[in-house]
């Protein structure tokens, strides 16, 4: 908040894990997104585009990693970009993508979609 200027409004677990020490400290809605496992070397950029394309669904959360050296998540964007957006997909914020639907994001739901009501999503 001090360097930005602006309240954090989503956590994102590290490696989608979650306990009760971490609901009783974070109050905020949390991410996880729908993955295709690009933070392992061993997927390719086929594979990591077919995944996202695969699992794009109406207000869905995709989940990719930006870490040093993963230029296979990079150029599997140069092709999942343009198609989503051919497809009529768009690309929004998080604030948008609740704002726009209407929903409140609650605390502690592990978001992969804004119309998710569980703590995971059953259909990952």
């Amino acid at each position: 908040t001090e360097l930005t200027g602006a309240e954090p409004k989503f956590f994102r677990p590290p490696y989608i894990a979650v306990s009760e020490t971490l609901f009783a400290t974070v109050e905020l809605p949390f991410v996880a997104g729908y993955g295709v496992n690009d933070f392992d070397k061993a997927v390719s950029v086929q594979q990591r585009v077919r995944g996202v394309l695969q699992k794009a669904k109406p207000d869905g959360i995709i989940l990719l990693h930006d870490q040093e050296e993963n230029v296979q998540t990079v150029a599997a964007l140069r092709e999942i970009i343009p198609a989503l957006l051919a497809d009529g997909w768009r690309f929004v914020t998080m604030s948008q993508l609740f704002a726009e639907t209407g929903i409140t994001p609650l605390p502690h739901v592990l978001y992969s979609y804004a119309q998710q009501t569980t703590l995971y999503a059953e259909d990952l």
